[in-house]
This record gives structure tokens, C-alpha cells and sequence, in this order.
């Protein structure tokens, strides 16, 4: 076969190799990669926790998948609908949840990802170790100044605040938005504020719970009491990560049976030990081993 011979087989073929050609530049660029990729909701409050993992998740992994960061949304809606594989929510599946699933013929899956929240600290020399959630958010507040209001010495109490992410996490979950003592002394960061109750028996302040290691032997945590239900939370990693500690957000990955495929390899990524590094580094808490 001569070169002209090429040129006549090309030519036939033009339309071919420019069919060839545009494939292998969109493929290039990563736009047919992009329709193949499995969609995932994440609602506000699980956005900050998802972004910290997938940015420094393996792109083997993550490459797979389109996150979506939504303000808020009806996950069951979502899957019922067709409109994504999987969702990230702190709102745990409830029963109605999946027995909507189950009426359509399809078969809930639930896993647990990780969890953020606060404690609050007081001077191991304090004589209150449980508080209820209302004493503690009058506390901050500042419509209770002194300790004797919730059993402990006739001294006042000193508040300290982190105007921080931390500050706002706890606005969010204790104060339920409302406004921080005015005359609360304001600190740096965690550091600043373990500084601060250790120089002060009368003062109380607050940690992010993946701090608990930084505490534990420094400085008191509060425990919180509802005496209505005979309860008391205590802010242990597994009372976290269960739901039983109330200030606290815990991420789940919901999806259906039939998406296992697509969802596997993600869930087995938080299994590792590479990814609970990457989310203890971030300032969450990951999963125990075989939770759930």
C-alpha cells in the first residue's frame, strides 16, 4: 500500500477519526468522566466536615463521585426521585423514612461517617460535674452568674467564649443561636481557653469533643442532666457518636441497597486508617471500628 492509499482511506473515514478525535479531547479534559461520576447530596451541616475528607481523600476515590453542597433537603425525596445515589446528612433516617423506602421497593442503607460537637470545661477544683442543658445555656447567656444557682459555692462565674468556628458550633448547638454573655471573656482558640480555666476555679468555658484527648487530664467536663428522663450525657466518644450526648453532629452516608456498588468504595475509604487521620487532623471524631 502507497501513501496515497492512506490519504483515500482517512478521507473516507473523516468523519470517523473526527468523532475519534472529540471523544479522546473531552476525555482528556475530564468531561465524559464528569457524566459517569455518582451523584452525592451533602446537606449545610455536614459540608465543612465532608470538604475537610474529600480534599485529602485519595482522587482515585473521589474522582468516582459528584459532591453536591446543598443548604437543606429531604434525602428520601431525593432517592425516591432518582435525583441522586446517596446523600450526606446529619439527620439520621427515622422510621417513617424508611418504611417510605421500603413501600416503594427499595431497601434503606445507613452508615455512620463521623461526628463534631462542644463540651464544656470548668477547673478540675469545681464542685459541679453535671449540668442541665438550660442551666448551661443560661450560663452563657448570662442570665445565671453564679454557681451556687447550679449547686455549687456562692462564688460568681467567669465565662470564657472562642468567637471562632468553634464559638459559632457552639452558638449553633447550646445557645440555639442566641447571644453570648456580654461580659464573657473572649479567648483565642482551644489552647487560649484550657490556659484560661486552669488559672481559674470559678470559670467555665468550652472545647470542640475531638479535643477530649487535649482535656481529659487538665481540666473538668461537664456532663449534661435531664432529670425528667432520669439521664445524664456524658461527652464520651461513643455517647458522641451514638446520638446520646446532645451537642453534638453526626454525619451518615444514606443510600439504597441497589447503589451498594457505587457507594462501597467510598464507605470502605472511612473505614481505613488513613481516612480517620485525615478526619481526627480535620478536628472531627471518626468512626469506631465496625459502627455503624
Amino acid at each position: 500500500m502507497v501513501l496515497t492509499d492512506f490519504k483515500i482511506i482517512i478521507y473516507k473515514n473523516e468523519k470517523i477519526f473526527k468523532k475519534i478525535a472529540i471523544i479522546l479531547f473531552f476525555t482528556g479534559c475530564g468531561i465524559v468522566d464528569q457524566f459517569n461520576k455518582s451523584n452525592i447530596s451533602v446537606d449545610s451541616t455536614s459540608s465543612s466536615f465532608m470538604k475537610s475528607v474529600v480534599n485529602n481523600l485519595d482522587p482515585h476515590i473521589t474522582d468516582k463521585y459528584s459532591f453536591e453542597y446543598s443548604a437543606e433537603f429531604n434525602c428520601v425525596d431525593l432517592l425516591l426521585e432518582n435525583k441522586t445515589e446517596s446523600c450526606i446528612s446529619s439527620q439520621k433516617f427515622t422510621k417513617e423514612d424508611s418504611l417510605k423506602l421500603y413501600d416503594s421497593g427499595l431497601i434503606p442503607r445507613q452508615a455512620l461517617l463521623g461526628a463534631d460537637g462542644v463540651i464544656a470545661v470548668v477547673h478540675n477544683s469545681n464542685t459541679v460535674e453535671i449540668i442541665e442543658e438550660m442551666e448551661l445555656r443560661k450560663t452563657f447567656t448570662g442570665d445565671i452568674q453564679f454557681w451556687d444557682e447550679v449547686g455549687g459555692f456562692s462564688t460568681q462565674i467567669i465565662t470564657y467564649i472562642q468567637k471562632n468556628e468553634i464559638g459559632d458550633l457552639f452558638k449553633s448547638l447550646v445557645l440555639k443561636d442566641d447571644k453570648f454573655f456580654d461580659l464573657a471573656i473572649e479567648v483565642d482558640n482551644t489552647d487560649s481557653m484550657i490556659v484560661s480555666i486552669l488559672d481559674d476555679f470559678n470559670g467555665i468555658g468550652f472545647v470542640r469533643v475531638s479535643d477530649l484527648p487535649k482535656i481529659i487530664t487538665k481540666i473538668k467536663m461537664l456532663s449534661i442532666a435531664y432529670p425528667e428522663k432520669d439521664f445524664i450525657a456524658i461527652p464520651l466518644y461513643n455517647n458522641i457518636l451514638s446520638g446520646e450526648y446532645p451537642f453534638a453532629h453526626q454525619f451518615y452516608l444514606q443510600t439504597i441497597q441497589k447503589n451498594n456498588d457505587v457507594i462501597n468504595p467510598l464507605l470502605k475509604s472511612f473505614s481505613s486508617s488513613s481516612t480517620k487521620k485525615i478526619i481526627k487532623n480535620a478536628g472531627f471524631i471518626p468512626i469506631m471500628k465496625n459502627r455503624k
